[in-house]
């Protein structure tokens, strides 16, 4: 039985998985079921290259946790497709990691991370790569500074960045989170975890270099973001939620765009496809009554909007 690759086994304590090694697209994949007092749910992974893997996550937190763990020299993607989460280490503030943000993460090694989970659901994708594998790739392309400083010399400090989660990356994001098991699922995680990663050195090297938000913005800014989150905010106006928040309305949609990427308009666009996305893959609801309540009276439109945003038509999406 060869080693379990380093990328995948330092997401899964030993002796708290199950461990499969079978002849086939994945060869070696790892799953825990959690079902205890403190939360219930699986986290999987598979190595889908030697130093590339892909770690899936969908747990129920029964309460708050706060762990500390050792961490590897290794590059990671993360995105958090629901749930909040803190993150800190040596040279890094403890970092909040949102629901809809991805982030990368370069470790250093043998030192200690710290992870606070709430409580809630918890559904996240994470890829991880060793220096051999992705420095090769990072070199290619307009890299942050942060990774190329990971490329070239092993580092004693972490390094952080996040950005909101594009639709197209969230859509692979949802596909791999949903994936049954099985050799055909196997063949297509394997493209889809290359495709996301594809996806995010894409976006890395596109990225333009923006001065952060400060940190009274920054919050500000997600309290707007997750006032925008609940169904009762959906119909406010701009000049209502500036005087809510009592914000200038200029630097507010400025600091929101910021945040997110995208104006306060595109962005309830984006949590109406979501939500679209979501009851077309979760219910049997007809397609019209989705795209009514997601604002399009009519068919073909909502159509046309929902493939722009996604890369496929609902009824593609519906079939999974």
């Amino acid at each position: 039985m060869r080693e379990i690759d380093p990328t995948l086994s330092t997401h899964f304590p030993a002796g708290a998985v199950i461990v499969r090694q079978t002849p086939g697209v994945i060869e070696q994949s790892v799953r825990a079921d959690l079902d205890d007092a403190q939360a219930e749910g699986w986290e999987f992974g598979a190595c889908v290259r030697r130093g590339f893997s892909l770690t899936l996550a969908d747990v129920l937190n029964h309460e708050r946790t706060a762990c500390t763990v050792p961490s590897a020299d290794f590059l990671k993607l993360h995105i958090q497709l629901d749930g909040h989460q803190v993150i800190g280490g040596p040279g890094m503030n403890d970092t909040p990691v949102h629901s809809g943000r991805m982030a990368y993460l370069a470790e250093p090694e043998a030192k200690l991370k710290k992870a606070v989970v709430d409580s809630g659901r918890l559904r996240t994708v994470t890829i991880t790569c060793d220096r051999e594998f992705v420095a090769p790739l990072l070199s290619t392309m307009s890299a942050p500074t942060a990774l190329l400083h990971y490329v070239d010399e092993p580092g004693s400090l972490y390094r952080f960045q996040d950005a909101p989660v594009p639709p197209a990356m969230r859509l692979i994001a949802e596909q791999l989170i949903s994936l049954p098991s099985g050799p055909l699922a196997d063949l297509l995680m394997e493209a889809k975890s290359l495709e996301l990663l594809y996806q995010w050195l894409n976006a890395l090297s596109a990225a333009p270099a923006i001065e952060p938000l400060s940190a009274r913005n920054r919050d500000k800014a997600q309290a707007l973001k997750e006032m925008l989150d609940t169904h009762d905010s959906v119909t406010t106006g701009i000049a209502q939620l500036s005087r809510d928040l009592a914000w200038n309305e200029t630097q507010m949609m400025e600091s929101f765009k910021h945040l997110t990427g995208v104006t306060i308009s595109a962005y309830r666009h984006r949590l109406r496809m979501n939500r679209a996305l979501a009851q077309l893959r979760e219910t049997n609801r007809p397609i019209t009554d989705i795209a009514f309540e997601a604002g399009y009276e009519h068919q073909a439109n909502f159509a046309t909007a929902f493939k722009r945003a996604f890369g496929l038509p609902p009824r593609r999406a519906r079939m999974g």
